[in-house]
C-alpha cells in the first residue's frame, strides 16, 4: 500500500555554499563514485524532478520501509524511521562548490511495523536557462546507512518539457520514479504553462540486448512505433490517461511542435524483479553461443530451459543454485540502475554490470561515466568508457 501518513518532515536547513568548503575540495568529476553501483545498497530510493514553473523544481523521493531500519528511542516510545535528504546542485560536473543545497530530516512513526512506500518532496529554487547536475544523499540515520544518486536537472527551455509532467495513480498519490506497475489510469499534472490539452502517445519498443564491446555487427536498428495516440482533455489541472498493456513507453507532452515531452515506462508487474521464463532467458544472451540461445527461445518451458542451461554450465545442481541467485541478482540490480526506454539488462552499462560486477572506480564525465576494474595501473585493468546518446525517452 503506497502511503505518506506516518511522514513527517521536521527539520529544514538552507546551507550557504560559501560555508560548504569541507565538501567542495575537488570537482564532482574526479572522485570515485562506485558506491553509486554496490551490491550493498539497502535503501533504493526512487526519485523524479518535477518543475512547477521556469524557475521552481520539486525533487521526489520513493523508498520503501521494508530497507528502513525502525526502533525506539526510549523503551516506551513509538517505533520510528528517521530519513535524512541531502541535495546539492551544482552547475556541471566540474564545480566544486554547489548553487544550491538542502537538507531535510523525515520521520516515519509505524507501531504496526506495515509495509508501505513513504514519499516526499522538497522544493528547489532552479532559474530556467542552462541543465544542472543533482547530486542527493539519503541516509537511514538509525542505521547510519547513504546511497548517493546524481540526477540531471533539465532548465534549458528546449529540454525543459522532459521533466514538466507529474502521473498520479488512482487513489492520486504521486508516481515516484519512471515505471509504471499495476495503475489502470494515471492522472496527469502539468504547471509550466496553462493548457487543457495534452498529447498521449504509447510506443511499443522493438530493442536488443546490447552488443559485446568486441563486436563489430552494428546489429538491427532499435525501432520505436507508435501504438495509439490520444489527445486529453482537461480544465481541472489533472489529465486522467488510460494504461496499456506492458512493454511499452507512455511519452506526454503540452507542445507536440516541439518534439520534448515527459516518458514513463510499464514492463511486466514484477520489474525490476526476474520472475517469468522469458526473464531468464534474455539476459543468457550474453553467456551463450547463437546456437545455444535459439535452443533456449524456442523451448517451451522457459524456465525448465534456463534451469537445465545453468545445471550444465555448472555441473550439479548445488553449484547451479549458487550461480543463479548471483546471476540473476546482478539482471535485477541492473534494471534497477540502468533502466532507459529499455530494460536495464539491455543496455551497454547493464551488459558489463551483468558480466564484471560493479566497478572498482566510476568517475563522471558530462557526456558519460568512465568505469575502472581492477588496481591502478595494473596491467589487467579493465576501463569502461560509456558516452551517453541523446533520446527523448530516456
Amino acid at each position: 500500500m503506497i502511503t505518506t501518513r506516518g511522514l513527517l518532515r521536521y527539520f529544514l536547513i538552507f546551507l550557504v555554499p560559501g560555508l560548504l568548503s569541507a565538501c567542495g575540495l575537488s570537482s564532482l568529476r574526479l572522485n570515485n563514485y562506485a558506491q553509486l553501483y554496490s551490491s550493498e545498497l539497502l535503501l533504493h530510493p526512487e526519485y523524479r524532478i518535477y518543475h512547477l514553473s521556469s524557475d521552481s523544481t520539486s525533487l521526489y523521493f520513493k523508498i520503501n520501509t521494508d530497507n528502513l531500519l525502525y526502533n525506539r528511542p526510549e523503551k516506551k516510545s513509538d517505533f520510528q524511521a528517521r530519513i535524512r535528504l541531502e541535495v546539492q546542485v551544482f552547475g556541471s560536473l566540474e564545480e566544486k562548490f554547489p548553487r544550491a543545497s538542502d537538507s531535510v530530516v523525515f520521520v516515519d512513526y509505524d507501531n504496526d511495523q506495515r509495509k508501505k512506500d513513504l514519499i516526499g518532496s522538497v522544493k528547489l529554487a532552479i532559474p530556467e536557462g542552462k541543465n544542472f547536475v543533482c547530486k542527493v544523499v539519503l541516509t537511514d540515520l538509525n542505521r547510519n546507512s547513504a546511497d548517493i544518486r546524481f540526477l540531471r536537472i533539465f532548465k534549458q527551455s528546449e529540454v525543459l518539457e522532459r521533466q514538466g509532467f507529474l502521473a498520479y495513480n488512482d487513489q492520486r498519490v504521486p508516481i515516484v520514479g519512471r515505471i509504471i506497475r499495476s495503475e489502470e489510469n494515471l492522472y496527469v499534472r502539468y504547471d509550466l504553462k496553462p493548457v487543457d490539452a495534452i498529447r498521449f502517445l504509447v510506443f511499443s519498443t522493438s530493442v536488443r540486448p546490447a552488443l559485446p564491446p568486441f563486436s563489430a555487427d552494428t546489429g538491427a536498428a532499435e525501432s520505436m512505433r507508435i501504438k495509439a495516440n490520444y489527445i486529453i482533455r482537461d480544465s481541472a489541472g489533472l489529465f486522467k490517461v488510460p494504461v496499456t498493456e506492458g512493454g511499452s513507453v507512455f511519452f506526454f507532452q503540452a507542445d507536440s511542435m516541439i518534439g520534448e515531452g515527459t516518458s514513463l515506462l510499464k514492463f511486466n508487474p514484477a520489474y525490476p524483479a526476474v520472475s517469468k521464463g522469458d526473464d531468464l532467458i534474455g539476459p543468457l544472451r550474453y553467456l551463450t553461443t547463437d546456437e545455444e540461445y535459439s535452443e533456449l527461445e524456442r523451448a517451451e518451458n522457459k524456465k525448465v530451459a534456463a534451469e537445465t542451461f545453468w545445471i550444465r554450465c555448472c555441473g550439479s545442481k548445488e553449484r547451479a543454485k549458487e550461480v543463479i541467485k548471483k546471476f540473476y541478482r546482478r539482471v535485477e540490480e541492473a534494471n534497477e540502475y540502468f533502466t532507459s526506454y529499455k530494460e536495464g539488462w539491455k543496455t551497454d552499462r547493464g551488459m558489463i554490470y551483468i558480466i564484471f560486477g560493479s566497478p572498482d572506480g566510476l568517475y563522471m564525465r558530462e557526456s558519460g561515466e568512465s568505469w575502472v576494474y581492477g588496481q591502478d595501473a595494473s596491467m589487467n585493468q579493465i576501463n569502461c568508457l560509456f558516452s551517453k546518446a541523446d533520446n527523448p525517452f530516456a
